[in-house]
């Protein structure tokens, strides 16, 4: 048997001498649907599509605007890029430059840099290094961010958002125009907030509030059950529009 490199759907068959021409055709289908069976047991079925200013890759490939995000999928971006991704149930998902996330039909799993999301109420859950943010009050606009140390800041644009701590102890309500900054407790050596999750700066030392934390008579977050086991503790309570700066000099001070 030999193929004939000249046609991409023609096999060319030689038996005793004789050639038999035989279409290729219901080869390469049962062949293509192969591979979508393949990627249908990696990923689930589609959940939005992402539009690209720069280099995205969903995965290890490198995607065009308009392409169609799968569950389950990964999506990264590289330097000066972002992509913007719009899932079925109205959320959407701007993801920075060199970061990286994993995407799901109801929620969105950020793994490296900084995230935007707007989603209605009830929507996409956001999931940072074990914290999870759901919308509480309408539609709902947060940006999270990864930090070093293990950290996380999250910001409230608008509505409202519910943040659980990994170990189920511990859940702050933050409402938009508040910004925090939370540290996993075993690696911060700071005062851990006390039942009612009042933030350091607040109660003892709310003469002297910590840079970029709350002045005295602020709102601290919201906390509705107790810290005492929690992984995470706040370490910055501030307005929203003063997140960039708290991250700053968290990160200065961590570095």
């Amino acid at each position: 048997m030999r193929f004939d490199t000249g046609s991409l759907f023609r096999v060319q068959i030689q038996v005793n001498g004789e050639r038999v021409m035989k279409s290729a055709r219901p080869c390469l289908a049962v062949f293509l649907s192969c591979l979508m069976t393949l990627a249908g047991a990696t990923h689930g079925g589609p959940i939005g599509s992402v539009d690209v200013f720069g280099k995205v890759r969903l995965g290890s490939v490198d995607i065009p605007s308009g392409a169609t995000v799968l569950d389950g999928q990964t999506i990264s971006t590289g330097a000066a890029s972002k992509a913007v991704v719009t899932l079925a149930n109205r959320t959407l998902i701007q993801l920075d430059e060199n970061a990286r996330a994993k995407l799901g039909a109801v929620s969105v799993t950020l793994e490296k840099g900084a995230a935007q999301v707007t989603a209605p109420a009830p929507g996409a859950a956001v999931l940072a290094a074990g914290l999870r943010m759901e919308p509480s009050s309408g539609a709902t606009t947060v940006q999270a961010s990864l930090q070093n140390r293990g950290r996380v800041s999250v910001a409230v644009l608008s509505g409202g958002l519910r943040v659980l701590d990994p170990s189920g102890t511990a859940q702050w309500n933050i409402q938009a125009g508040q910004s925090f900054l939370f540290g996993r407790a075993a690696q911060e050596q700071v005062q851990q907030p006390r039942s009612g999750g009042e933030a350091p700066g607040t109660t003892e030392q709310k003469d002297k509030p910590r840079a970029g934390g709350t002045a005295p008579g602020s709102t601290a977050p919201t906390a509705t059950k107790g810290s005492s086991k929690a992984i995470y503790i706040v370490l910055v309570v501030g307005g929203a529009g003063a997140a960039a700066g708290v991250i700053l000099s968290q990160q200065k001070r961590g570095s």
